[in-house]
């Protein structure tokens, strides 16, 4: 026999060998079965990887938003400064201004809170469906 023909023969073998595992089928579960699970967990890994990634992008351009809003503002409230003719003039406008970033700033909080459990959900689903799937296939309750 040649050693293709072994290796073959070895690599289905090594398939179906059934290995102790309860499930609807009886006390064995073949190892052809683990593969097939072990690569459905990888495809949901790269799956939540992916939605994760996406989210991050997402949360990045958000950031990268706000700061050039604030940017902007810091420009222009300097510019502003620079033209005040009296003290008063230039408390209410510094004054103004730290108002306006305060609330920027909390807005900005909540948002990125909110993106933030948004990406973690998204990021969860390929897990949940592979998850209960498994829990079925090897006939253990899912949780």
């Amino acid at each position: 026999m040649s050693e293709v023909k072994a290796a073959e023969k070895e690599s289905k073998k090594a398939r179906t060998t059934r290995v102790p595992q309860q499930n609807e089928n009886g006390p064995y579960v073949l190892v052809e079965d683990l593969v097939n699970a072990n690569t459905a967990t990888m495809e949901a890994f790269v799956r939540a990887g992916e939605a994760v990634l996406k989210g991050m992008v997402s949360l990045n351009e958000e950031v990268m938003s706000f700061a050039d809003k604030r940017m902007r503002a810091q420009i222009d409230t300097s510019q502003s400064l620079a033209k005040c003719s009296t003290f008063a003039e230039a408390m209410e406008l510094q004054s103004e201004f730290a108002r306006s970033a305060t609330e920027d700033y909390l807005e900005e909080a909540n948002k990125l809170l909110s993106l933030s459990a948004e990406v973690t959900k998204e990021g969860m689903v390929p897990w949940e469906a592979h998850a209960k799937e498994a829990a079925s296939r090897f006939g253990k309750p899912a949780a």
